[in-house]
């Protein structure tokens, strides 16, 4: 097999420069769509939560699209300087090009400043999330009763508006 030289490598590393350009897009509408979606736990509006969860549904299916990406493109580099791809990240492909990674160091840290942000918003909202239903859990149980264990009982008293 051909290793591409130094040519190859810069053309690589130019799509890598693109594809991070490309993730930071989808990490910023990732951490908006779960601010959204946090909000929306907030404001307790049903029709305004299930609108929320959709987007962050959508943000993360262009966030696994995103990581296919940069598999496919971890994959040629690899195979560029014959190691595996797991062996692989932005910084250990911004070390092995030197000083020819150019803006893609740069990118590379926004890259990781942006994922840690998007990790504590998605354990905040989760435990948000987590809280309303444990408060939604123990409305219904006070109204419907709970058994022995605490489980919510299937069904409950009907009252009539009209007597």
């Amino acid at each position: 097999m051909s290793m591409p030289g130094k040519a190859g490598v810069h053309g690589l590393i130019l799509h890598a420069s693109a594809w991070a350009r490309e993730e930071l897009v989808v990490q910023s509408e990732l951490q908006a769509a779960l601010e959204a979606q946090s909000a929306a736990v907030r404001e307790r509006d049903p029709a305004v939560l299930e609108a929320a969860t959709e987007r962050v549904d959508a943000a993360h299916g262009q966030a696994i699209a995103s990581d296919a990406r940069r598999a496919k493109l971890f994959e040629r580099f690899a195979e560029c300087w014959g190691v595996a791809p797991s062996t692989l990240t932005l910084r250990s492909i911004c070390v092995r090009a030197g000083e020819g990674a150019g803006s893609l160091v740069q990118l590379r840290e926004e890259l990781r400043t942006a994922a840690t942000q998007v990790q504590t918003t998605a354990r905040r909202v989760g435990a948000e999330l987590r809280m309303h239903r444990r408060v939604t859990i123990d409305v219904l149980g006070t109204l419907l009763g709970q058994d022995e264990e605490g489980n919510v009982q299937g069904s409950g008293a009907l009252l009539s508006t009209e007597a």
